[in-house]
């Protein structure tokens, strides 16, 4: 038998394969009814591994086992907690790739010649080195390990169907179970070429559907599912099959108008219909995102939608018919869908692989046997480039210039809300430019020390009435306050000093900002993407501060805060936890062990590693050094104590907005169940601070000065004491 090469795509949610030979590709059998295996991991009592459909079957039973979309955290040195035992995400994919490779040689007798491993086009040489450690793990001979960029391999595959001519343009929309990615590719006498900036959404996938199905289950059950008594064995078991069963019922309303999700819950039997109508309101808005991610990144590329030949669907997801309509749509392009979605990728890659395998001359072959192949990439504007990569702040001229009325209105009201805000940050690092990490940026466990709680001044008088309004600003997403005044931070970069009567604009960041704290020297720290950044109060040169890429940080950018000692907190929303980077720029987790927050809490007392939060909205560090949060997604002030141990001040809020700590120990809130803004009390209650619950929701921004600062999205506002 000739050799063989194995392409394979390890996806978030699922794992697909195919052998090439020749000028042929066929899938590899994984599943017991698909071609293509869930991308789930089972850990047994006894330490086997099982992994696809049997890790699915007993995941079911054993929930706590199974470790799942662990692609998306690639590069996080957290490990992932698998029936009580640590298991990094490398040796988790490296689980899935061994089980498809015993599977290709047990099918053709020898191992694969060539082993293609595709990526997204985004990713850099950081996170494709870890794929190749992935494959050494995994037990593969290095030296026939190759990548592949997941846009390129759709676009072999593509070939298959129809005659691509050379010079010709594809955009490719990749929509799978766990990312969205966009890229175009261009025809070459050899293959294809990516040309321009891919772009990412590295938290928009099918399993993010699967959640909104999920969750208007719940409201239709009036919370039922999600406050289902998680102390009876039979609830988590339960809560897992109908995961499963929603993710199904979107994939029936591909072809069906409507479906039936069967809820069986201790204490809970229930039907709830589900019609495409109802998914396709609730995916509709973020399918825009995606469209303004494909649209950005077809501009990258110097060239006219109307000069692309078509969009090559490609993904599990991509098979919702809205997604078909609404890329036709609003592109005015041909659309193609693969037959097979899940496959396209696999199926290019062993295609390229093939390829490899037939000969070994690099000129009548885009790769070569002899070295790893990375795609050409040709950036057609290399003005985004810097020396760390092209998400390097970039500083307007002239930022410490004041702005007037009307250049706040005719600048900073339309750049304040637009289509970075709402997908992933504008000017993405390419994919040469990702570091590695640096020694000291491993994650150490927390200082030890003494709990210190500081009980709030309740002599201190509240704030009464709503103030003046500091500034009117578009999109503004977080205020703080240092030794030059306050400062706002709009969500497309804007670093704005609200200066009386007229605002002056210190620096624009290159990317979407979601945190803001001032620091000790009158300079600020912001978030940005998945940086944080130094701004000058006198709006001097900005200046990297963390470069999250490094240490794995999600793209999301979150509160921030700052202890006594000059050492900075940072929420990784997309990694649901909370880092530590200290004065002397080593990293340490703060709180957070990469799981999801769901409930009332009931984990106090025990190491704030080791807990599952939410989204924080909200963070600070309080007078006894207590850094104190607020998690959306439990409806919760909780608070980490010098010592690393978790607390909960209050619970059962509600969705809650924002949240500050005034200099006397005083916690405000917004949302969590008020209108406007509220004070928390000493046992857990929430009091309305008067006069505020005219103010417009949601309230985005809470900070302290000589009053409570105020933002709601447009407007800046003081309330005084």
């Amino acid at each position: 038998m000739t050799s063989y090469a194995l392409g394979v795509d390890l996806g978030t949610t699922w794992t697909a394969a195919a052998i090439g030979r020749g000028t042929q590709a066929d899938p590899l059998p994984l599943g017991t009814d698909t071609a293509a295996i869930p991308s789930v991991v089972f850990l047994r009592d006894d330490g086997e591994v099982l992994v696809g459909d049997a890790a699915e079957r007993r995941s079911s039973a054993d929930p706590a086992r199974a470790a799942r979309e662990f692609k998306r955290r690639l590069g996080d040195p957290v490990p992932v907690i698998v029936g009580g035992t640590e298991r990094p995400v490398e040796r988790l994919m490296a689980d899935v790739l061994a089980e498809v490779v015993r599977r290709a040689t047990e099918q053709e007798g020898e191992p694969p010649a060539v082993l293609v491993l595709t990526h997204p086009a985004n990713w850099g040489s950081f996170k494709v080195d870890l794929l190749r450690e992935v494959a050494r793990l995994a037990g593969v001979d290095s030296t026939t390990v190759t990548t592949l960029a997941e846009p390129e391999a759709a676009a072999v595959t593509y070939t298959r169907l129809r005659p691509v001519e050379v010079g010709e343009l594809i955009a490719v929309y990749d929509f799978g179970g766990g990312t969205f990615d966009a890229a175009v590719v261009r025809r070459t006498p050899v293959g294809f070429e990516l040309i321009g900036t891919p772009e990412g959404l590295e938290r928009l996938g099918g399993i993010d559907i699967d959640q909104a199905v999920l969750a208007l289950v719940d409201r239709s059950l009036d919370g039922r599912v999600s406050g289902a008594d998680r102390r009876d064995p039979q609830t988590l078991p339960a809560q897992a099959r109908l995961r499963v069963d929603c993710r199904r019922a979107k994939e029936a309303l591909s072809s069906d108008a409507d479906t039936q999700i069967v809820v069986t819950l201790p204490g809970v039997h229930a039907e709830v219909r589900l019609t495409r109508q109802e998914l396709d309101a609730m995916v509709r808005p973020r399918l825009e995102d995606t469209i303004r991610a494909l649209e950005r990144t077809v501009a990258s590329s110097g060239t006219p939608m109307s000069a692309v030949s078509r969009v090559l669907l490609v993904g599990g997801t991509s098979r919702l018919p809205l997604v078909a309509e609404m890329v036709r749509s609003a592109t005015g392009r041909p659309v193609a869908l693969d037959a097979h979605p899940k496959l396209a990728i696999a199926l290019g890659a062993a295609l390229v692989g093939a390829a490899q395998v037939a000969s070994s001359a690099a000129d009548d072959v885009r790769v070569a046997t002899t070295a790893a192949w990375q795609p050409p990439v040709r950036v057609v504007d290399d003005a985004v480039r810097s020396t760390r990569g092209s998400r390097r702040p970039m500083v307007i001229a002239g930022a410490t210039a004041v702005v007037t009325a009307a250049v706040v209105a005719g600048v900073l009201l339309l750049g304040g809300r637009d289509d970075v805000a709402s997908g992933t940050p504008e000017g993405t690092r390419s994919a040469a430019d990702r570091p590695a990490s640096p020694a000291n940026t491993a994650f150490d466990p927390p200082a030890s020390g003494r709990a210190v709680t500081i009980a709030p001044d309740a002599s201190a008088p509240a704030p009464a009435v709503v103030g003046e309004v500091v500034a009117e600003l578009t999109g503004v997403v977080a205020v703080a306050t240092g030794s030059a005044g306050p400062v706002a931070v709009t969500d497309s970069g804007e670093v704005v000093r609200l200066d009386a009567g007229a605002p002056t604009l210190l620096t624009k960041l290159d990317g979407r900002a979601g945190g803001l704290v001032a620091l000790a020297d009158g300079s600020y720290a912001v978030t940005v993407g998945d940086d944080v950044i130094r701004v000058p109060a006198d709006g001097g040169a900005a200046t990297l501060v963390l470069d999250g890429a490094s240490v794995a940080m999600g793209t999301t950018p979150g509160p921030i805060a700052v202890d006594g000692a000059g050492n900075l907190y940072v929420t990784d929303l997309d990694n649901r936890r909370i880092v530590r980077r200290g004065t002397d720029g080593g990293l340490s987790l703060v709180a957070g062990n990469g799981d999801v927050a769901s409930g009332t809490p009931e984990d106090d007392a025990r190491p704030a590693t080791s807990v599952a939060i939410g989204a924080v909205v909200g963070l600070d560090v309080d007078g006894g050094g207590n850094l104190v949060f607020a998690d959306a997604g439990s409806g919760s002030i909780r608070a980490v104590a010098p010592d690393g141990t978790l607390s909960t001040r209050a619970s059962g809020l509600g969705d809650i907005t924002a949240m500050t700590v005034d200099p006397s120990g005083r916690v405000f809130l917004a949302g969590g169940g008020i209108a406007g803004v509220g004070l928390l009390g000493s046992g857990g209650n929430v009091e309305p601070v008067a006069g505020t619950s005219e103010l417009a929701a949601p309230i985005v921004g809470l900070g302290w000065d000589t009053g409570l600062l105020v933002a709601d999205g447009s407007r800046v506002r003081r309330v005084g004491p």
